[in-house]
């Protein structure tokens, strides 16, 4: 698909509040903080259509770069359109802070899977990652790198389905060689790549690259529980752990390739993710299918014995009779539960394209 350039400029009008307080001013009602850090802190507040988050920088004389920052994310947010990406409702410049609201999103993010908090199956960990590499997909089909995909920076609605949100650090890229110098580049250092930390203040790093490997340290720390460091192999952390199924391994092992060339991109992620979902349904359908053999099997054990306790001549033909009926009911099990699956992995990919159609029609 043919890049569509990302047309940067003011899409939204940035209120100017002066000493106005930006709940006030868009009719919000305070309800508490849900989270504080060096730039500012995110508070709960309810409109007359429901709850929102509303995030403040706070503003001071040496926040120009703060400032851009906050611009950056919001005209950003209020020019894309996609259902993974978190969307801007107003946004406000006060005089001791900037401000903008957002959905509120109940299940918060990433990090609660790692306490414990929202914990995941792999099947709803890859379908997560498929989701926030969706988002990926969408910026980078424009040209833009989010160079901040990180556990606390993907959020999840009510549903529990992810949302990639901060697009402060995002950059676009017009260079013919899809590459920007390394000392323009943002980020979190425990998911930059190898080459970030190798690179020298004015050589090439190609910032698309940068995203699928954040992608593979999100979708690794998800699926080890493993705690983050920076400049760490995850490579060879992921073949030197056993316990992960192979398709989650061979996908994480090509997101985290450490040079970027040989990384795949991420519609090739996409795939990589979507096939491991489809063998982790196989693999369900098939010990599925297992028990339900072993269980007749010892049914038939059990009858075969009590025939030949109080029948010991109809053993012959009663054997025979129940080998036939166990062999139907194998057959109408297994192609019952093939069916089953095919529809329900027809309906998801179907659902999938008519999504991906929509997202490229807008």
């Amino acid at each position: 698909m043919m890049a569509q350039h990302f047309q940067p400029g003011n899409s939204m009008q940035i209120v100017d509040l002066g000493e106005r307080r930006f709940l006030t001013h868009f009719n919000l009602k305070y309800i508490r903080v849900l989270g504080e850090g060096n730039d500012g802190k995110v508070v709960l507040a309810s409109s007359a259509s429901g709850l929102v988050a509303v995030k403040k920088f706070q503003r001071s004389q040496t926040s120009r770069g703060r400032e851009g920052r906050f611009l950056t994310e919001v005209n950003t947010m209020r020019r894309l359109s996609h259902p993974n990406l978190v969307p801007c409702y107003q946004a406000a410049m006060c005089d001791a802070y900037f401000a903008y609201s957002m959905p509120y999103y109940p299940g918060g993010d990433l990090t609660t899977v790692l306490s414990g908090h929202n914990p995941m199956d792999t099947a709803t960990i890859m379908r997560c990652m498929i989701e926030v590499s969706f988002a990926v997909e969408y910026l980078h089909e424009r040209c833009l790198a989010h160079m901040d995909v990180k556990l606390e920076n993907v959020f999840l609605d009510g549903a529990g389905h992810a949302h990639l949100g901060d697009l402060g650090l995002l950059k676009h890229v017009t260079t013919e060689s899809r590459t920007l110098p390394a000392r323009g580049l943002g980020g979190t250092y425990a998911y930059f790549g190898p080459e970030r930390f190798q690179a020298g203040p004015q050589d090439g790093i190609d910032p698309f690259r940068c995203d699928i490997y954040a992608i593979g340290v999100t979708c690794w720390l998800l699926v080890s529980k493993d705690e983050s460091a920076v400049n760490v192999d995850y490579q060879a952390r992921v073949r030197a752990t056993t316990g992960v199924r192979g398709s989650v391994r061979s996908a994480l092992e090509q997101m985290l390739e450490p040079e970027p060339a040989q990384r795949p991109t991420v519609s090739k992620v996409l795939e990589l993710l979507f096939l491991t979902i489809l063998l982790l349904l196989l693999s369900l359908v098939v010990v599925i299918i297992l028990i339900i053999v072993v269980v007749i099997l010892a049914t038939v054990i059990v009858v075969v014995v009590v025939v030949v306790v109080v029948h010991v001549e109809e053993v012959v033909v009663v054997v025979v009779l129940l080998v036939e009926v166990v062999v139907l009911v194998v057959v109408v099990v297994v192609v019952v539960v093939v069916v089953v699956v095919v529809v329900v992995v027809v309906v998801k990919v179907a659902a999938i394209l008519v999504i991906m159609f929509l997202i490229n029609v807008m």
